[in-house]
Parts: C-alpha cells; structure tokens; sequence
C-alpha cells in the first residue's frame, strides 16, 4: 500500500503518530510511504527519519521531483527494507509542480525526462537494486505518452547497466 502524504504533513510529532498508525493499520500488508515535506529529510533528518521508517518496517519511497520547489522534501536514495525498493518518477517541472489551478493533473507532471537524467536514474536504481531484493519503478508523468516513452528508455538504459555491472 503506497501513501503519498501532502506537503503539509510534516516531521512533527502528530504527523509521526498518524504515519505510524497509517502502517499500524495496513496488517499484513507492507505500506510505503513518499514524504513531500522537506522537514522529514532537511536539515540533517533524514538518517533519523530512514532508520525510523526501517523501524516501522515501511518501505522508503524514493522521489525524483524538482528539487529546491518550495517546501518540498529532496530525494533520497536509501532502502529501508530489504526485500522491497521502491521509485517513483514525477518528473521535474518547476513550472507547473506548485502551480495552482490547473485543468488536470496531467499537466503538473508534464515533463519530459533526458537520457542524461534517465542514465542517472538508472545507475542509481542499479545501486540500490545491490541492496533491496526487488525495485519497482512508477513513472508517474502522465502528459499524453510521456511516461511511456520513459517507461521504455529507462528499461533499456537499465538493461546495459545490468549487462555492464
């Protein structure tokens, strides 16, 4: 079960309470959790969040957003379980991330990922891929038929990382 918490939801203490009776909740099921509010990875917080989020045995969602947008958290890449890692791809619009008023949603993640950043995506999801048993990747950009498109770049760009390793 994957919980996106807003912007809003920050490191203080009763939004801890509420992500921790979030994953209390799931049972048997294994929540993870992508935090959008850089309190729980700034100034110094993300080794006490990770080892926090290892605790509850959630899985850390990995974020590749525009970084530097407001309040928004910065990616990190750290897996908190072994078994399970897992990214996800908003693409880096900086224009439209915090725009208000849009006619959907699909034009906040309007973007078009290059093959620099997706060869950087996939070296780092190789990485990580070194330490979780299984990564599953969301590219969650959704204008027309970008997603796929990076869907299908990403792949490959994995492929010749896995055969050069």
């Amino acid at each position: 079960m994957h919980f996106q918490f807003a912007p809003w939801v920050t490191g203080a203490p009763e939004w801890k309470a509420h992500v921790e009776e979030c994953a209390a909740r799931m049972g048997d099921y294994r929540p993870a959790v992508e935090f959008r509010n850089k309190s729980w990875f700034g100034d110094g917080r993300a080794e006490s969040t990770l080892a926090w989020e290892q605790a509850m045995g959630v899985t850390h969602v990995i974020v590749d957003e525009p970084q530097g947008v407001g309040n928004y958290a910065h990616g990190v890449w750290a897996v908190t379980t072994p078994d399970l890692a897992l990214v996800r791809l908003h693409g880096n619009n900086e224009d439209t991330w915090s725009a208000k008023g849009l006619s959907a949603a699909s034009e906040r993640f309007n973007y078009e990922y290059s093959d620099e950043e997706l060869q950087e995506i996939a070296r780092r999801t190789a990485a990580i891929a070194s330490v979780a048993e299984n990564v599953q990747v969301v590219v969650n950009v959704n204008f027309e038929d970008q997603g796929i498109r990076a869907g299908r770049r990403l792949t490959d760009y994995l492929s010749r990382t896995r055969s050069a390793g």
